[in-house]
């Protein structure tokens, strides 16, 4: 299984291939500079719930993973504008401009936009702990403020739907591998706009997938 982030840095926690993420692998990045502030197009401390005192502690130490004292100035999370965006997903600023995103298995802070105002990270791990098991696209990620939902199109024609709250959203794609992904329409109150993935932008599963059933 790959895990594939775009628009990143930090620490991503991949999901690693059992139901459940069950188990999970991690995959360091070096921090790139920030070339956007992509706090400033999000408005969820706004309009998400702030956590729970039973969920802050947890949250606050898994996110306080994503901060990064070793380059200057510091990129520490803003544990005052963590909020819920999911039932199980939260956000947070960072103090270099970034947003980070705990949800499911993926840990990641997202330093930029890919085209259509959203930052993804793609990981295509199998439904179970089996080398025959079909193959699932997971997508968790974020999205500029106005973005109402992100269709996702596959080489086979099919699509799939992920709806955005509070400047988050989430979606697998089952019986699918990473490279089946042709492109994706962002979908805002101004319209829908398709952006096509280039040749090659996601690598060959390590297996052929099987067919479930």
């Amino acid at each position: 299984m790959k895990t594939f982030l775009f628009a990143f840095v930090g620490v991503a926690v991949g999901i690693a291939g059992l139901a459940g993420w069950a188990s999970l692998s991690s995959a360091n990045s070096m921090s790139p500079r920030l070339t956007v502030n992509v706090s400033s197009a999000v408005s969820f401390t706004k309009t998400a719930n702030t956590p729970s005192v039973a969920e802050l502690g947890s949250i606050t130490t898994r996110l306080d993973r994503l901060s990064d004292d070793q380059v200057a100035p510091a990129a520490i999370v803003d544990n005052s504008s963590i909020r819920k965006v999911g039932s199980t997903s939260f956000m947070a600023l960072r103090s270099d401009g970034s947003v980070c995103l705990s949800q499911r298995s993926t840990l990641a802070c997202y330093v930029g936009y890919e085209p259509g105002g959203i930052s993804t990270s793609v990981g295509d791990p199998r439904t179970y702990d089996s080398e025959s098991a079909p193959f699932q696209i997971v997508i968790d990620g974020i999205a500029k403020d106005g973005v109402t939902s992100v269709v996702f199109q596959m080489k086979d024609g099919s699509i799939a739907t992920a709806h955005v709250a509070s400047n988050a959203f989430e979606l697998t794609i089952p019986n699918h591998s990473a490279d089946d992904l042709l492109g994706y329409t962002v979908q805002s109150a101004l319209g829908a706009t398709h952006f096509a993935y280039p040749a090659g932008h996601f690598p060959a599963p390590d297996a052929p997938m099987k067919a479930v059933g």
